[in-house]
């Protein structure tokens, strides 16, 4: 998987960062807190990134091979190097890679959607509006009640 993530440096440029690796997991949390894990290994060394699966840094996630595994967590390739860290390939055609791509779009959840919107400025701006006349909306009955029941009271 090569997963592209965008940056800023000091001076306010924004960058592109691509990582490529194994997914070791899926969290399963639902909704916004789900995340996923990316490992490779780099020199030597084994780095893992975690990724928050609905994060607008992400701009782009390129599933370069999909790969036949029995288990859900891969963690026992944190021990593995060389030959045995490849895993078996899975000969997908593109029908299912099709149908899979769809699924996938469904199962979004449809907070993202709204909390994307609650991020925009605009979003944010009618957000605002909307309380204030609701505001305005619990004054004007307030004051109703209280002239009614000064009526009442004469």
């Amino acid at each position: 998987m090569r997963v592209h993530q965008e940056y800023q440096d000091k001076k306010g440029k924004t960058h592109t960062s691509i990582f490529e690796g194994v997914v070791l997991k899926i969290s399963s949390g639902e909704g916004l807190s789900k995340t996923f894990t990316v490992r490779r290994v780099v020199d030597g060394v084994g780095v893992e990134r975690i990724y928050p699966m609905y994060s607008p840094t992400i701009k782009k996630v390129e599933i370069l091979r999909r790969q036949k595994v029995r288990r859900a967590k891969l963690y026992y390739l944190r021990q593995l190097s060389g030959k045995k860290l490849r895993l078996k390939r899975k000969d997908i055609d593109e029908q299912t890679l099709a149908l899979l791509a769809q699924k996938e779009e469904e199962e979004e959840p449809k907070e993202t959607a709204e909390a994307k919107e609650a991020k925009t400025s605009e979003g944010k701006k009618a957000e605002a509006k909307q309380q204030e006349e609701e505001k305005a909306e619990k004054k004007e009955e307030k004051t109703e009640q209280k002239a009614k029941e000064e009526k009442g009271k004469k």
